[in-house]
């Protein structure tokens, strides 16, 4: 499926199974601080793990049957990666 970010930039939109969506949502980690706040711990790496296996296209350079590599990844804001991985999940909804 492909969609535009709010950016213009078109992308494309990978079919992910279950067990890639599991392992992409339990690279996070809930933890206390010692304030005792709760704290999300490695949100940094679910985003890029949700960009590897659900991005499979789109206005990028290097793209290759659907392999995303680090330059890829570099080529988003952070603005437009948090977008990018809120289509891919919900693209990837089960509850559809």
């Amino acid at each position: 499926m492909e969609k535009i970010l709010s950016t213009k930039r078109k992308v494309k939109l990978n079919e992910m199974s279950v067990d890639d969506m599991d392992d992409c949502g339990d690279l996070q980690k809930l933890g206390r601080e010692t304030d005792g706040r709760i704290a999300v711990y490695g949100t940094n790496k679910s985003n890029t793990a949700w960009i590897r296996k659900g991005l499979s296209g789109g206005d990028f350079k290097n793209i290759i049957n659907g392999v995303v590599p680090d330059s890829v990844i570099k080529e988003l804001s952070v603005s437009e990666k948090i977008e990018l991985v809120d289509l891919i999940q919900e693209f990837n909804n089960l509850g559809k």
